[in-house]
């Protein structure tokens, strides 16, 4: 499940237009940017 504030501020927050999976620093996790206006989790890749 998802929270649809936080699908708004993954739209108006993240780079929706960005092909690399940027982490986004406005969440207490981290999320991808997705071409869907869903927030995905990161998986660690470090």
């Amino acid at each position: 499940m998802f929270d649809l504030s936080l699908v708004i501020r993954h739209l108006v927050f993240g780079n929706g237009i960005s092909p690399l999976p940027l982490p986004i620093p406005h969440y207490p996790f981290p999320i991808t940017h997705s071409p869907l206006p869903i927030p995905l989790y990161h998986l660690p890749c470090s």
